[in-house]
């Protein structure tokens, strides 16, 4: 499942005019709506890398358990479970954002679900480190 483009829209005034990273960004095709001043993706399957080059994309194939390249914004739709990791990678001074959809945010690690922003069956939670 991806991220819905209307997320993209929704997000614009965190991510417009810094380095936006989408985390395990599958086929980019959220990240090619997102509007930042730089946007790339990573994600751990070279065929999902591949498609993303071909959008005219930056892509790297890394896990993100390996890491998190310097970007200002994050984005990362993942598991729950995978959530509070991603969380603790984040670089002091840099914005995550999570998205998923409203049932599957109820799991979510408490300190992911303090600010959440409904938009549509999608909610949004803004961590800053």
């Amino acid at each position: 499942m991806n991220t819905p483009k209307y997320v993209a829209k929704a997000i614009e005034p965190i991510t417009k005019g810094k380095v936006f990273c989408d985390l395990g960004c599958n086929d980019g095709s959220f990240l090619k709506a997102v509007k930042a001043k730089k946007k790339f993706g990573i994600d751990k399957y070279e065929e999902n890398c591949e498609i993303v080059r071909k959008k005219g994309i930056d892509c790297y194939c890394q896990d993100v358990k390996d890491g998190l390249p310097e970007a200002d914004v994050y984005y990362n739709f993942t598991h729950h479970y995978e959530a509070k990791k991603a969380l603790e990678l984040l670089p002091k001074g840099k914005i995550m954002i999570f998205g998923a959809t409203k049932e599957k945010m109820k799991d979510y690690p408490e300190e992911i679900k303090k600010i959440r922003i409904n938009i549509d069956k999608w909610q949004i939670a803004i961590v800053c480190s």
